[in-house]
């Protein structure tokens, strides 16, 4: 069982989303304000003020009476544009039951809900291993499985395998700039940092660069999941490119090392670069992660995703006008990102 259901939570302002059909929303704000002592408030579906909460929560239950698809009427709510914007720039956001099929239908997480393999409602406790402890939620949980009521028609999760793989490597993102974070907090309230603390951010400065903590900041961020995706789906013709089936790579990275394992392009012997090879696949979209955080030439990404984090408006389009030296084609590259970004939606959408 989770610890943080019974240790003091740390002050914060919830904001519980309440749509009509909304039937567990009474619940959440029992446990928040009677159990963990917080301040809660509650969002209409049709309003589009935040209040300035720390942390929304979707609940549970029959959004519009789930008479299209489940969460498919709730995604349209003029509250939800705020709710993606808060979640965007980095604002906890839980969507529980049908608040997590609101979510996925909004686009703010990847990947759809199924219909259940059985085509059955099921309604039964289930035991759940936690996979990562950096989440608000989860980093305290203890490594015993956890005891969880379900009650769902459409409860299995889907995501192709990039996809999967995107969400690891920025989860591994995440984990880093969470201890830096932890760090920058020390030295706000001016308390001396141990020397692993320092040694640390020593080690983080030489692989990523830059001259402070603020610095590391900028450059230990994610990368949206649809941008990285679009330029995935771009680079290597959906994984059917030479590079992608012989060398894992998805995203066209090239190396000027000759020591450095990669493939001459056809037709290009005398070219002075390979297009570099990836044990998997998930090393290539580590390494195009690191190189969209560290190389000088996508700076002014890495200055309009800070900016964008800070006012809570993640534009996954602003961010891939930033693109223009990713490719020889400049402008005309960055119209083709566009696209396959929208496109890509559109896919999301038909899956759903």
């Amino acid at each position: 069982m989770c610890k943080f259901v019974y240790k003091k939570v740390s002050y914060m302002k919830f904001g519980v989303v309440v749509f009509p059909g909304s039937n567990c929303d009474e619940d959440i704000i029992y446990v928040l304000e009677k159990l963990l002592n917080q301040t809660v408030v509650r969002l209409w579906h049709k309003n589009t003020d935040l209040q300035k909460v720390d942390f929304i929560i979707l609940p549970g239950g029959f959004s519009y009476g789930d008479y299209l698809r489940s969460g498919a009427i709730a995604k349209f709510s003029p509250i939800m544009k705020e709710v993606i914007g808060f979640a965007n720039a980095g604002g906890y956001v839980m969507g529980i039951c049908n608040g997590f099929q609101v979510l996925t239908e909004s686009g703010l997480l990847p990947g759809a809900l199924l219909h259940n393999e059985s085509h059955k409602f099921i309604c039964k406790n289930i035991f759940l291993k936690t996979m990562t402890g950096d989440s608000l939620i989860t980093k305290d949980c203890q490594k015993n499985p956890i005891k969880i009521p379900i009650a769902h028609g459409e409860g299995r999760y889907f995501c192709d395998k990039k996809t999967l793989n995107d969400l690891i490597q920025n989860d591994q993102i995440l984990q880093l700039r969470k201890i830096v974070l932890q760090i920058q907090r020390k030295e706000l309230f001016r308390t001396a940092i141990t020397e692993d603390e320092q040694n640390f951010l020593n080690m983080l400065q030489l692989e990523y660069g830059g001259n402070s903590i603020q610095d590391l900041l900028e450059r230990i961020n994610i990368i949206p999941v649809s941008m990285v995706i679009a330029q995935a789906s771009l680079e290597s013709g959906w994984g059917s490119s030479r590079f992608a089936q012989e060398g894992n790579n998805l995203f066209g990275i090239r190396t000027y090392d000759p020591n450095v394992p990669g493939l001459t392009p056809l037709g290009n012997t005398n070219a002075n670069f390979k297009v570099k090879s990836y044990l998997t696949v998930d090393d290539s979209v580590a390494d195009y992660i690191f190189l969209l955080n560290t190389h000088y030439a996508y700076e002014d990404l890495r200055i309009a995703r800070a900016y964008m984090s800070k006012r809570f408006n993640m534009d996954v389009h602003a961010l891939a006008d930033t693109l223009l030296d990713y490719s020889e084609l400049g402008s005309q590259y960055i119209e083709m990102v566009h696209k396959h970004i929208t496109n890509i939606e559109r896919i999301l959408d038909d899956i759903n």
